[in-house]
């Protein structure tokens, strides 16, 4: 059975629903869809699939709207749906933004959500053959929205009381609550969902020791009100002389204060893309090597609440060599030489996202990729921007190409281009057959 389709979309989180969502807001016809999602039960996306009021964003509700045209869209939808609750500034619980989302999907009466995976796609004359289950699906215009690879494995065998991927422990309705009060937990992790985990156990009632080990053992920095950077044209001047990661890195530090980093950070934040695009793949490499990390915790913070929340927690920098089923786990600190032990009554990775496996992690790039209708993207994170006819990319596979391509300002940015190349398309594909 072959299914014609002007348009497939393949991911629902973010990405694909503001793609679908962009081009049905500004379609002068009727356009046939192919939306499909293998996790779509999911919701739109990980992030706002929790049920946990404690899990916020971590961008304040007037910036967070899901339109490239209307960022306080999120914080006029709280008003109506939440009348009285909410401040423009809060950081408002993710479940509710997932709520948000789905008012925009019910808003365009928007086309049938399939939970089928798409596990390949070539091109065939001028559309798109894709492999969907058991169907057969054609389209002239493919978008891949595939969205975060499944979380890092650490390597260690699963069960017993290690969990090696924590939202899928928690989703499915699993509790650390009956721990004894001298128990300890240990997560892989500071980063943000690390801090979600913290909340998690202790809403369960869990009031013994936390412990949170990463390689540089910081929690992402807080939210403050921040003012904009007077300096900011001549900051994006200077960092613009050389593409070195030791350049920006000396010439963010001449400009930093005590009092303004975080105006400092959010100021470079409409040309991060045109910096990174600018290093060589050998200081990309470097910046990776030794600045990535550095970067998250200061340009991904948390809110204040979450930061109070956390503030009990014992950190370590270092790495978990090892942990078995039983709890017992293995620490080996920055530095040290040897290792200690802690004998864990749960032990959650956070580690996050597995980057670098994208591509292998996704049967469709995979497919794509030896075709050679994908290339990979610098450093091997992802893809690189298809070049191909009718074929696009949005969010997280472009990691590699973007380096931040992940959070809502970039997202709907994308959705939006994405959606009016489509129909500025369609639209030539008519008149030229008209």
């Amino acid at each position: 059975m072959n299914d014609r389709y002007d348009i497939a979309v393949a991911g629902a989180g973010f990405s694909g629903l503001m793609t679908v969502a962009g081009i049905m807001r500004r379609a002068e016809g009727k356009l046939r869809i192919f939306w499909t999602d293998p996790e779509a039960a999911l919701g739109f996306g990980l992030a706002y699939s929790t049920y946990e009021p404690h899990h916020l964003l971590n961008v304040r509700a007037d910036r967070m709207g899901a339109w490239a045209d209307g960022i306080d869209d999120f914080w006029r939808w709280l008003q109506k749906s939440y009348p009285g609750q909410y401040q423009a500034g809060d950081f408002a619980p993710r479940r509710i933004y997932g709520e948000y989302l789905g008012a925009i999907r019910d808003r365009f009466d928007m086309v049938p959500l399939e939970t089928l995976r798409v596990k390949s796609a070539k091109r065939e004359g001028d559309v798109w053959a894709l492999r969907a289950g058991k169907r057969r699906i054609t389209a002239r215009h493919l978008v891949l929205a595939t969205g975060n690879p499944p979380i890092a494995g650490l390597g260690w065998p699963g069960g017993g009381m290690y969990i090696s991927n924590f939202w899928a422990w928690r989703l499915e309705g699993h509790s650390a609550g009956g721990l004894p009060p001298d128990a300890i937990i240990v997560i892989a992790g500071t980063g943000l969902t690390a801090a979600d985990a913290v909340l998690s156990v202790r809403s369960d009632g869990f009031r013994g020791r936390i412990v949170c080990v990463s390689p540089h053992g910081h929690w992402p920095c807080v939210h403050a009100p921040v003012e904009a950077y007077t300096q900011a044209a001549v900051l994006e001047e200077e960092l613009k002389k050389k593409a070195s990661a030791r350049h920006y890195l000396n010439t963010l530090r001449r400009h930093v204060t005590k009092d303004n980093w975080r105006s400092v950070i959010d100021s470079l934040r409409p040309y991060t893309q045109d910096l990174w695009a600018a290093l060589p793949e050998t200081e990309k490499g470097r910046f990776m090597r030794h600045l990535w990390s550095r970067w998250n915790v200061h340009r991904h913070r948390m809110a204040p609440q979450i930061d109070a929340a956390v503030a009990d927690v014992n950190l370590i920098a270092g790495r978990i060599v090892d942990a078995s089923a039983d709890g017992t786990v293995t620490v080996r600190r920055r530095g040290g030489r040897g290792s200690e032990t802690i004998k864990a009554a749960l032990v959650l990775n956070c580690t996050g996202p597995s980057y670098r496996r994208m591509v292998a992690e996704s049967s469709l790039l995979t497919s794509l990729m030896e075709q050679g209708l994908l290339k990979p993207g610098p450093l091997g994170l992802g893809i690189s921007t298809p070049d191909a006819p009718g074929l696009y990319a949005i969010g997280t596979p472009l990691l590699g190409e973007y380096l931040e391509t992940t959070a809502v300002p970039e997202l709907r940015g994308q959705a939006a281009a994405v959606a009016e190349k489509i129909l500025s398309s369609s639209r030539t594909s008519d008149a030229q057959r008209a």
